[in-house]
């Protein structure tokens, strides 16, 4: 019994104070490799999401860059035929004569309403003027237009001034439309007698930018270098100051994103960015969005075109491949975990087994030694019995051999 409490506490002692340093070492090394792993994992899974946000992010606005380079392009190419058409306009010589004549005949009239054709896709209407700022006719044709006086208007005015086509800012015409106005002068043999004016509808410039706002959560947005919108999907807001509208929809909380990209609008620079702007719907909230923009250059006036799109379309794919990422990186920590518990077992169980050869070898010896320690006994016992049965002799007598 004692030899086995013995051994019992030989053990005891020996797993929890015997190991050598090398094991304790090696333990620790594993218990380092495995969570250095497991980190690893983690770091690759953060740079992972943050390179394939970015590139997401930049893709969605040079894909939006693109369309908004080549609509404002179109747009500038649609004010640059109404130009052409109406220079086209002043050049013929049937609109000459009728404004020498100073009277409305059906010559010129073909003309008048044959350019309006091509055009009127932006152009509300063309207006042949006199000198004295009266209209001549109209295409198309409207009651009450005929002898109308527009010397007072700027554009007229401007043109009777200072006999130079020109391009108006917005403004807002006595029924409420928002609209701009292209003028060209007529020369007659070096001397002005008049002018070829289209009204051309902000509303129509949603039109041109219909085809964008058709995408799924894409929409265009076009403002002068004065931040008033020109285009946009809801009418209602067109000629409104796309500050203010933004204003009204955050509650009038600061943006500093926003503003420093309609700084750059304003500007007339190109760029992209990812920030909260105007999203559609009957009542417009502000959103995060990725957004590019690019200037429009109409004669004199400086406009841009913002192509906005709803961040949650990359969202999305982002938030799948976060979740891809996620869950392999679970597999693998997993699987780390694993590998290291399979390995800790396998140290643990060499220990076990040395603690065990140990232990052996201690009770082994202290067998050997009890058994010497018998042996000893017994070999003391015998010579004690052995002393006890030889005959004693008499005193005064001889040893007997």
């Amino acid at each position: 019994m004692k030899l086995k409490l013995r051994a019992l506490f030989a053990s005891v002692r020996l797993y929890f104070f015997g190991r050598n340093k090398r094991e304790i070492l090696q333990k620790l090394l594993l218990a380092l490799i495995v969570f250095l792993a497991l980190i690893s994992v983690g770091f690759l899974l953060y740079v992972n999401h943050v390179d394939f946000k970015d590139a997401m992010i930049k893709q969605g606005q040079v894909q939006l860059l693109s369309i908004a380079r080549s609509e404002a392009q179109s747009i500038e190419n649609y004010i640059l035929n109404i130009n052409r058409e109406l220079e086209i306009l002043a050049s013929d010589y049937p609109v000459h004569s009728g404004l020498l004549s100073n009277r409305r005949n059906n010559d010129y009239s073909k003309f008048l309403d044959s350019s309006y054709r091509n055009i009127e896709k932006l152009v509300d209407g063309i207006y042949l003027i006199d000198v004295q700022g009266t209209v001549i006719d109209a295409a198309p044709h409207r009651e009450g237009v005929l002898g109308r006086d527009l010397s007072y208007l700027p554009d007229v005015n401007y043109v009777l001034n200072n006999y130079q086509s020109y391009t108006s800012k917005i403004f807002r015409t006595p029924s409420g439309q928002q609209v701009i106005a292209s003028l060209q002068p007529i020369f007659e043999s070096g001397k002005f007698i008049g002018m070829i004016r289209a009204v051309i509808l902000m509303e129509k410039i949603n039109l041109l930018v219909s085809h964008i706002n058709q995408i799924d959560r894409v929409h265009a947005v076009v403002v002068d270098n004065r931040l008033t919108l020109l285009s946009y999907p809801d009418i209602r807001y067109i000629g409104k100051d796309i500050s203010t509208v933004m204003s009204m929809v955050t509650g009038g909380r600061k943006n500093s994103g926003l503003d420093s990209i309609l700084y750059k609008v304003r500007s007339g620079q190109e760029g992209s960015g990812a920030i909260d702007f105007l999203t559609l719907g009957y009542r417009p909230r502000a959103i995060k969005s990725l957004i590019a923009y690019t200037p429009i250059r109409v004669e004199e006036n400086l406009w841009s075109l913002i192509v906005v799109m709803d961040y949650d379309v990359i969202g999305a794919p982002i938030n799948k491949n976060t979740r891809d990422n996620f869950i392999l990186a679970a597999l693998l920590c997993l699987l780390f975990t694993f590998l290291g518990g399979y390995i800790y077992r396998g140290q643990q169980k060499k220990a076990e087994l040395a603690i065990t050869a140990a232990s052996l070898n201690i009770i082994n010896k202290q067998l050997h030694l009890e058994l010497d320690e018998r042996r000893r006994i017994e070999k003391e016992l015998h010579e004690s019995l052995h002393a006890r049965r030889k005959p004693q002799n008499a005193p005064g007598e001889p040893d007997k051999k």
